[in-house]
């Protein structure tokens, strides 16, 4: 193995190791609502301060690890809590985006961007799926 591609296979190992095993947060499950087999996955929204997250798909085999790359909060009415925009980069080359728009305990708004051809895809909470540690998917 070329000793560039041996040095991104380690990082990407690592960063990977790290995610699995750093406190994990609120863990969220979503799934692509509207077409055949909908596409789900876990999040795991960081504790307060964290600059990375991670996501993993239903069948994947690892978490993928994010970085937060922005944040805007706006007051939407005095005494509620702010709406806060996040956006995450998948942190491999060509990754792509996610962007989670939640105020407090609530999660409106969650899109991935795929990085390769821009397409963008819509998910919605599946409360159903949410167990403790986890995202259990059932066939339904």
């Amino acid at each position: 193995m070329p000793p560039t591609t041996r040095a991104a296979f380690l990082l990407t190992a690592g960063l990977l190791c790290t995610t699995a095993q750093a406190d994990t947060g609120d863990i969220r499950c979503f799934q692509s609502p509207g077409v055949g087999k909908p596409l789900r996955l876990a999040f795991g929204f960081p504790p307060e301060g964290s600059k990375t997250a991670y996501v993993r798909y239903e069948n994947g085999s690892a978490n993928i690890p994010l970085k937060l790359i922005k944040s805007d909060a706006v007051e939407t009415a005095p005494g509620r809590p702010m709406e806060i925009t996040t956006t995450w980069k998948e942190m491999m080359p060509g990754g792509g985006t996610y962007t989670v728009v939640s105020q407090g305990a609530n999660v409106y708004g969650f899109t991935y961007i795929r990085a390769k051809d821009g397409k963008a895809y819509q998910f919605e909470q599946d409360l159903e799926a949410w167990e403790e540690g986890g995202c259990r998917w059932t066939r339904r």
